[in-house]
């Protein structure tokens, strides 16, 4: 099985608990960088990738302090 495209609502997730969102985030973090380690990833997707994984780290550490 191949995932296409996953949508993450940021708005949701402000309303589990802290650690729950915290560990969400943690493992969508993970993906990107399993996406961004994978051998068939192109120029493209890589740029993206690395956007992604410093978006996320930001706002996790931003949410995580709050």
């Amino acid at each position: 099985m191949k995932k296409r495209i996953e949508f993450w609502n940021s708005e949701l997730m402000l309303t589990l608990p802290k650690q729950v969102t915290a560990a969400t985030g943690l493992d969508k973090r993970t993906y990107v960088i399993e996406s961004y380690t994978c051998i068939r990833k192109n120029k493209f997707s890589g740029m993206y990738l690395i956007k992604v994984i410093k978006l996320i780290s930001k706002l996790l550490i931003k949410y995580i302090k709050n």
